[in-house]
């Protein structure tokens, strides 16, 4: 099904470069999330800390100070 909407209602959202005022212009707020999954990686930010998951393991975490721990050895300098 198919919501018809009023395209003069969006008009005055936009500036004169075509650009739309995302906190005025939009009918919902973008979603946040604390997770991204893809298929073997997983981000999520649990209590101002993020982590890094490959599979089921925590492999990285950084806290909200900046400090970063890594699982194993962290290599500086190299090619990904």
């Amino acid at each position: 099904m198919t919501k018809a909407f009023n395209l003069s209602q969006l008009a005055d959202k936009v500036n004169s470069s075509g650009q739309i005022d995302a906190s005025t212009g939009l009918y919902n707020s973008a979603p946040s999330a604390q997770t991204l999954q893809t298929t073997n990686f997983t981000i999520s930010e649990v209590s101002g800390v993020l982590y890094i998951k490959y599979g089921a393991t925590n492999i990285l975490s950084i806290d909200s100070s900046g400090n970063i721990t890594a699982l194993t050895d962290v290599t500086a300098y190299g090619t990904p």
